[in-house]
């Protein structure tokens, strides 16, 4: 998704009578700005400050950057980033922004490692083979609601106890919680 075609697609998109403008920040010099963000985001700064800085620096939460993993793994880390609710609903107007290819980002894998086939996640809603993958995924979950809801309750209460005794301990809840409740379900 080129960045000319999300800018367009925000500054088309209906809203209140407040007064447009262009969308702040810069991607830096092609190969070195990336190389750049990707440092700022692994080792100088962090990823809730690297996101912060920006957020500050251009006095809006829509702004231009790149994104990891950039050059070498993925051929175009420029993106726009989307830090409030209210412009993030774009996202998920298919008339407005194309999801082909964009599961995770700027990345994906090689569907070597899958057949040659596009995974459901990678498959935009208005592609016809992306219904019937959903379709048959859900229809999986549905024959087998009688495993998958306990696994999925347990996990959860695993999940929201964990997060309410870190909370309570801590005063903050990490995401490292998430993935040590729903290794060990109870």
């Amino acid at each position: 998704m080129s960045s000319s075609f999300v800018s367009s697609v925000l500054s088309s998109s209906p809203s209140s009578d407040l007064p447009r403008c262009k969308i702040p920040g810069n991607h830096g010099l092609p190969f070195f700005g990336a190389i750049k963000d990707r440092w700022d985001f692994f080792y100088l700064q962090g990823r809730d400050q690297f996101f912060r800085s920006r957020m500050e620096n251009y006095k809006s939460t829509v702004f231009r950057t790149n994104m990891p993993p950039g050059p070498w793994i993925s051929p175009d880390p420029c993106v726009i980033v989307l830090l409030d609710a209210k412009s993030f609903l774009v996202l998920f107007d298919s008339s407005k922004v194309e999801k082909r290819n964009l599961f995770t980002g700027t990345y994906m894998s090689s569907t070597s490692y899958t057949g040659g086939y596009r995974v459901c996640s990678y498959l935009d809603p208005s592609e016809p083979e992306h219904g019937s993958l959903k379709a048959l995924l859900l229809s999986f979950l549905a024959s087998k609601h009688e495993e998958f809801i306990p696994l999925f309750q347990s996990c959860m209460k695993g999940l929201f106890s964990g997060l309410e005794d870190q909370l309570r301990d801590t005063g903050r809840a990490g995401c490292f919680v998430m993935a040590r409740a729903l290794q060990t379900p109870n």
